[in-house]
C-alpha cells in the first residue's frame, strides 16, 4: 500500500521473511522518525537503513499493529486540503520541498487520468 500523509510517503507491505512482521517503508529516513515523533510508531518499532532495496528506509512493527497506526493516521485528517497542509508543514521543516513538489505530480497524473475517463 502506498501512503502519502502530513508525516511522509510511505510502502506499506508484509514481510516476506516474517510474515508475522509489516515493513513501514520510506524513501526518506525523515518521514519514519515523523512517524515515530508523532507517536504512531509502537515502543517496539526497528528504524533501519540499508543501500541493499529499492526503499531504503523501513521500521519494522508487529503486524497486528498496523491496523492501529493506520487508524490513527485515518484520525489525523482534519484538514480540508492536504497538498496545502503539507505545504505547511514544508514551510516548519517537517516535510522536504521535494516532497511536496512529488504530491504535486501525482495529484496533476490523477487529474489527467480523470479527465479521459469517460462520462
Amino acid at each position: 500500500m502506498w501512503l502519502y500523509t502530513i508525516h511522509g510517503g510511505f510502502s506499506v507491505v508484509r514481510s516476506r521473511q516474517q510474515p508475522h512482521e509489516v515493513m513501514i517503508r520510506a524513501r526518506r529516513r525523515k518521514h519514519l522518525y515523523n512517524l515515530r515523533d508523532a507517536g504512531l510508531l509502537p515502543d517496539t518499532a526497528r528504524i533501519l537503513t540499508t543501500d541493499r532495496s529499492d526503499y531504503r528506509h523501513r521500521a519494522i512493527i508487529a503486524a497486528d499493529d498496523w491496523p492501529h497506526i493506520a487508524a490513527k493516521l485515518a484520525a489525523e485528517v482534519d484538514y480540508t486540503d492536504f497538498k496545502s497542509t503539507c505545504e505547511e508543514h514544508a514551510g516548519e521543516g517537517r516535510l522536504e520541498r521535494s516532497f511536496v513538489d512529488g504530491l504535486h505530480q501525482i495529484w496533476a497524473i490523477g487529474h489527467r487520468l480523470q479527465g479521459r475517463e469517460r462520462r
